[in-house]
This record gives structure tokens, sequence and C-alpha cells, in this order.
């Protein structure tokens, strides 16, 4: 894949600059090839005192911030003890991670419900998957998103997808925020199926 980025860069570059001759054509080409290894490695080069904690898992060893590596363990062991079906909890919106390391499948097509992945047209088709995968449990990271806007899970986006969710389930209980934690804190709400008995 990096190879066909490469050529497709390459060949970008020669025909936007097809105006040059062929010795500028080409020092263009490799000034802009070199400075895009640089921004690919400062970009993918370690900034451990930003991702300072170790959250160790079958599938290796992750770094993150202290609170995520404090209890992203405890959501996983959470999701493994409460599922019935392996595909019965909703992680929302963005997490699709904690699926894989609980070994269990979302229970709609979509793995991630970030502002702009679902229309609200399929916002009906996301609930039909959830009610018929009969999810049981509801987990809502509640984090800011800058980058998306001033938009949060329910305002801006899953505008039906939230009120399914407060009219069907009840609030069971959270992860975080752990004590002396980074701002904005890592808190991560639990909401039961309503006609289920509480399990916590």
């Amino acid at each position: 894949m990096f190879l066909i980025f490469v050529i497709l860069v390459d060949r970008t570059i020669r025909w936007a600059g097809r105006s040059l001759d062929a010795r500028r054509c080409d020092f263009l080409v490799g000034s802009l090839l070199s400075a895009e290894a640089v921004l690919l490695f400062v970009l993918f080069f370690p900034h451990p005192e930003s991702l300072p904690a170790k959250f160790t898992t079958d599938f290796g060893t992750f770094y993150t911030r202290r609170d995520i590596a404090i209890l992203a363990p405890q959501i996983i062991s959470f999701m493994k003890t409460h599922t019935k079906n392996g595909k019965d909890i909703l992680v929302l919106p963005e997490p699709p991670t904690y699926y894989v390391l609980a070994g269990m499948e979302a229970p709609t097509r979509w793995y991630s419900l970030m502002p702009g992945y679902l229309g609200p047209e399929q916002e009906p088709e996301f609930i039909r998957e959830a009610v018929s995968s009969q999810v049981r449990y509801v987990l809502i990271a509640h984090r800011s998103m800058p980058e998306c806007g001033p938009v949060h899970f329910g305002v801006g986006y899953a505008e039906s997808i939230y009120p399914w969710i407060m009219a069907n389930h009840t609030k069971a209980g959270q992860f975080g925020p752990i004590p002396g934690g980074p701002y904005p804190p890592y808190i991560v709400s639990i909401y039961e199926k309503k006609d289920v008995a509480p399990g916590l």
C-alpha cells in the first residue's frame, strides 16, 4: 500500500509540474517525497510523555493515557462477563477496539458512531439491528470531540439513537473518572435494558 501511495504521489506531482523541465520536475518530486517522509516520521515517532501508561492485552501492549489504561481492563472484563450472545453490548460512539479485546462482535454493522459515519436516514436501521441483536447494555464513552465541531453524542448527530437508548435503557453505573486523572476525564456510562433485572 505504501508503494502504491508513493507511486500515486509521484504521478500526481509530475502531472502538476508538467510545465517544468525534467530536471526541475525530478527535484520537485524528490523534495516533496522527502518532506512527506519527514512528516510520517514525526507523526509515527513515539511520544511517551503524551501516552505514558502501559495497557497490556492478549494482542500486545499499547501506550495510552493513565486513566484509560486503568479503566479499559475493567470495561473489557465487564463486556466479557455480561454478554449472553457475544453481540449484545453496544459501545458508543467510537471505541471499536473494545469489541476486539473482549472477543465480541458489534450488535450492528457499524462498529463506530462518530459524527458523519451514519446518516440520519440510516439511524432507524441501526436501531433495528441493535434490537435484533438483543442489546442488553449500552456503554457510552463521554469525551469531547473538538475535531468534529461543537457536537457530542445525541446532539448534532445520532439524534434518534440517543433518545432510543434513553427510552429503553436505564443508567446502571459508570467507569471513571479516576481520582487525579487528566482533564477531561475518561468516563464510560453503563445503560441497562429496562426489562432486565439489574446485574451490577
